[in-house]
């Protein structure tokens, strides 16, 4: 999980995170990674597409009242 204290966001700190961790998935020998964002996060949203996610599906209600949108990276070949 990567989560942003609202003082940080804004200031680089999750990219650098997501950064590191997609660095680390492209060297791992795992095929896909994969995350799920609250679909009303507009700004997760965009940030993870930036970086080159994709929404394949959602899940009603996944926090609650609240439905996710589950986003996939896929390793390039």
């Amino acid at each position: 999980k990567i989560a942003i204290l609202p003082q940080y966001q804004r200031l680089g700190v999750g990219e650098k995170l997501l950064n590191t961790t997609l660095k680390y998935f492209v060297d791992s020998k795992f095929e896909n990674y994969f995350l799920e964002v609250r679909e009303d996060n507009l700004s997760a949203i965009k940030f993870y597409q930036k970086h080159g996610f994709e929404i394949v599906t959602k899940r009603e209600k996944y926090y609650g009242d609240k439905s996710a949108l589950v986003m996939f990276y896929k390793k390039q070949r």
